[in-house]
């Protein structure tokens, strides 16, 4: 075991996690390499110490990783065969919060997918619209799970509404390089968002939603809501007094 300090948090280092794991619960004549000699491209882990891997060739690989007893134990648990994600370089892989029964994965063929993992990658959501076909572009899904951005190779980053699929423009980014949008981050504690490029001197830039700036946009959207309900009931007034007028019209007149 290696001792480590990092930021001045100190913690211990059971196994390192490679390609190559000798002590695998395999037989030893299979391949101990956790992807069979396939490349990674994307990680992710859920609080069921369930590791997914996406790698080079449109697979995704299931891994049990736990600590028993200051002993790491990995466990092969399945192979994500999806008929639409096969032979596509996989960029990024997201779980959907807050119960993370759903995985997001990022391919190389100008899509991204929401996939049950449980249905042998069961495509659940399609999002169009990023481009990302020949650089590693990714992309995230946002604390509430309410959205989805993603960088692209046109230069802009994208948004959709994560449930629905539905594109949201994105012209309040202002943003619009030469180069690609290579990764986005969405922060887990406030409304902010980073997004890097690669365009001249590689910015990567910053963007916070100040909650005056939604204060001031809920009463807007209150006080237009009310307008419209007293513009209504003004209407609703004017037709009545029409119809009475009608009524007393149309009733005989005593000679």
């Amino acid at each position: 075991m290696m001792e480590m300090e990092i930021n001045g948090v100190r913690g211990v280092m059971l196994q390192e996690l490679p390609l190559e794991i000798e002590k695998v619960h395999r037989p030893k004549e299979e391949s101990t390499n956790l992807l069979d000699h396939r490349h990674p491209n994307a990680m992710v882990l859920d609080e069921n110490d369930r590791l997914y891997i996406g790698d080079s060739l449109g697979y995704v690989h299931v891994w049990d990783v736990e600590v028993r007893h200051g002993q790491l134990t990995i466990n092969r648990l399945h192979k994500i065969k999806g008929k639409e994600i096969l032979g596509d370089p996989i960029n990024s892989l997201n779980l959907h919060p807050p119960d993370n029964k759903l995985l997001v994965v990022h391919s190389r063929d100008n899509f991204i997918r929401t996939i049950d993992p449980k249905q042998k990658g069961e495509v659940i959501q399609r999002y169009f619209g990023s481009k990302s076909s020949k650089a590693m572009v990714r992309s995230v899904v946002s604390p509430d799970g309410s959205y989805l951005l993603s960088g692209s190779e046109d230069g802009r980053p994208h948004l959709w509404w994560f449930t629905s699929g539905a594109p949201i423009g994105t012209e309040f980014f202002e943003l619009s390089v030469k180069g690609l949008v290579s990764d986005v981050a969405w922060n887990n504690e406030y409304n902010m968002i980073a997004v890097c490029t690669f365009s001249a001197e590689f910015p990567i830039l910053v963007y916070v939603h100040e909650k005056q700036d939604i204060f001031e946009e809920m009463g807007t959207r209150k006080k237009v809501k009310r307008n419209l309900l007293e513009e209504e009931k003004d209407d609703e007034e004017v037709l009545s007094r029409e119809e009475n007028e009608e009524d007393v019209d149309l009733k005989p007149r005593r000679r």
